[in-house]
């Protein structure tokens, strides 16, 4: 991803000269660069410096889909990870979360068994890792059959997490 100095320079330089005048509010930025856990943005006035940036899932994807092939070629890879349901262990009936009611045992997949399918998919550059029997099957199951069939079935699923 290249650094465009210029551009950044002219970002602050408007900022600079702006100083003090009352500020226009966006919900909307931009990603300058990301690196060590850090995205550097720009447009986001209520956003302080160290504030957590929430990304939707789309946007995580379509960001990590761009990066990743904006690195082809450089020796750096960019893999999305989407795991689903992750544990460790069989939760007592007690001790379940809502989650963890409306997600049989069978479908969610082991820290181990995540990390395993991640670094195997990162050594072959796989753009996204989907480890774990739920999202394996939801992926496949978005990729064959028409988003208008599929996203109520989902978001009913869903809609029992919030209950």
């Amino acid at each position: 991803m290249d650094i465009r100095a210029a551009e950044i320079s002219a970002i602050l330089k408007s900022q600079i000269a702006n100083f003090g005048v009352e500020a226009d509010v966006s919900d909307v930025g931009q990603v300058l660069s990301v690196g060590d856990g850090i995205a550097r943005i720009h447009g986001l006035d209520n956003v302080q410096a160290g504030e957590m940036v929430e990304f939707t899932k789309a946007g995580v994807n379509a960001f990590t889909e761009a990066l990743h092939y904006e690195l082809k070629g450089t020796g750096v890879t960019c893999t999305l990870l989407a795991p689903g349901p992750v544990r460790d262990a069989v939760v007592p009936e007690d001790q379940k979360s809502i989650v963890d009611r409306v997600v049989p045992d069978f479908l969610w997949t082991t820290y181990d068994s995540c990390s395993r399918e991640t670094l195997e998919g990162m050594s072959k550059n796989q753009r996204r890792v989907v480890p774990g029997p739920l999202s394996k099957a939801m992926n496949i199951i978005s990729k064959a059959a028409p988003t208008g069939l599929i996203a109520p079935l989902v978001g009913k699923f869903y809609s029992k997490m919030g209950e």
